[in-house]
């Protein structure tokens, strides 16, 4: 099991430097940019909240799961990641019908939507990955403790870089 964390870990720091490069290049694209689209304007906040509610009980089904190895809650983890993702799907296809596309974005400069479309793209497929693992280990019997753990540190992680991503986008 020790192995399997530090590969974890070493995965986890690998991806954070991505996801740290691109949200830079996002800095540096609105930062060059005189207007930039007014989030307001742009998001529906209580939806987004919701959003990001359903992603932070994920985590704390996936950390109940793993202390009392129960598969109940890891598929009530899996359950509200399942739901950010609907919910963000809901969100693009507003956006797309709305005439954002990586070609254009009516809102304002098209890196907007461009960056907007990669980041969340990028942490939408890491959030399925996340459904995957815990959608596995509730129909795996004997799911072990540090499995769970394993899942739960994932989980941890999709939701830290899920706050940056949020608060770069929709708070700032």
């Amino acid at each position: 099991m020790r192995r399997h964390k530090l590969s974890l870990w070493i995965f986890l720091v690998s991806d954070a430097a991505i996801f740290l490069c691109l949200l830079a290049g996002y800095v540096f694209a609105r930062a060059g940019e005189p207007e930039w689209p007014d989030r307001a304007r742009v998001f529906q906040m209580a939806y987004t909240w919701t959003m990001t509610v359903a992603l932070l009980g994920g985590s704390a089904a996936a950390a109940l799961a793993a202390r009392r190895r129960s598969r109940a809650l890891a598929a009530a983890g899996a359950v509200c990641g399942a739901i950010f993702l609907a919910m963000q799907c809901g969100e693009w296809a507003r956006f797309i019908a709305e005439g954002a596309t990586l070609a254009g974005n009516p809102f304002g400069p098209p890196q907007f939507a461009d960056w907007f479309f990669v980041i969340t793209g990028f942490h939408g497929l890491h959030v399925l990955a996340g459904v995957t693992w815990l959608a596995i280990l509730v129909v795996r019997r004997g799911s072990s403790q540090g499995a769970m753990a394993l899942g739960a540190l994932y989980w941890h992680f999709i939701d830290g870089l899920w706050l940056v991503i949020f608060t770069s986008f929709y708070l700032l």
